[in-house]
């Protein structure tokens, strides 16, 4: 997703990042990340830039009890964690 991305974080990079997201197995999850990154851009390419910095993994949380939709204001964050978390797969 980085090397799409880039540092930069435009919106085709951005839009062409969100296709990482594919790589997530829940058909749900996979599109709550991609929506969650084309809206949340640059925060998103931020996250995705630190975790692959310290070779570790990007996490898009969505809490769903905040909002009905994953894409609701304050419903999604980001974060990255290292290769050692037990759910990355990097």
């Amino acid at each position: 997703m980085q090397g799409t991305i880039g540092s930069g974080g435009t919106g085709a990079s951005i839009l062409a990042g969100s296709l990482g997201c594919q790589k997530i197995p829940h058909a749900i999850g996979a599109g709550a990340c991609a929506a969650a990154i084309v809206v949340y851009g640059v925060r998103a390419a931020y996250s995705i830039n630190k975790a692959a910095n310290r070779n570790g993994c990007f996490v898009v949380r969505v809490n769903l009890l905040l909002a009905p939709t994953a894409l609701a204001v304050g419903a999604v964050t980001f974060d990255d964690v290292p290769a050692s978390n037990k759910h990355c797969k990097a």
